[in-house]
């Protein structure tokens, strides 16, 4: 079992409401393209789309929102509502597709949803090598997913392992 330390969440509480995110992150070595914040009670229907946590999250605004990463990166989630499916994509240093993973239901607003599901699904890709890239696609047209606490561990950072042969814990 590992535990990942120095993972970088993103909970874009930090930002007003309908700030276009861009590079405002960048001195964690993370810029996004397509991606504006929406805050509860403001500009964002929480009742359909209510936060993970706090009061703002990103949604795709017009198309998918880009997540480009100066490091290479060993994983990537995050907290997601939607009302149409969702892809997540994740490309190598040379813009090749690496791997994908899809939403679980087709919807998960809260008060729409499909049934069985619930708003603020954990979606996520590990295990990855030489991504600098990942793209999350709802509607191809935007407006159609939020997307809270954005969480990845880059390649600078490191696990823990438990080594169950000597009963220690080690940093890998």
């Amino acid at each position: 079992m590992s535990a990942v330390t120095n993972a970088a969440v993103i909970k874009f509480d930090d930002l007003y409401d309908q700030t276009p995110i861009s590079t405002q992150y960048e001195s964690l070595g993370i810029i996004f393209q397509n991606s504006t914040v929406l805050s509860s009670g403001i500009s964002l229907n929480d009742f359909a789309f209510p936060p993970y946590s706090g009061t703002n999250v990103a949604f795709d605004d017009g198309g998918a929102i880009a997540i480009l990463f100066s490091n290479p990166i060993r994983s990537v989630s995050g907290f997601f509502t939607y009302l149409a499916p969702l892809t997540l994509v994740a490309f190598d240093e040379s813009g090749v597709r690496v791997v994908s993973v899809m939403s679980a239901f087709s919807s998960n607003m809260a008060i729409s949803g499909d049934l069985g599901s619930a708003p603020n699904e954990f979606i996520g890709l590990s295990g990855l090598v030489d991504v600098t890239k990942v793209v999350i696609t709802g509607d191809p047209g935007g407006s159609s997913f939020v997307l809270d606490n954005l969480t990845f561990v880059d390649h600078k950072s490191k696990f823990l392992a438990f080594d169950p042969l000597s009963d220690a814990v080690k940093v890998v």
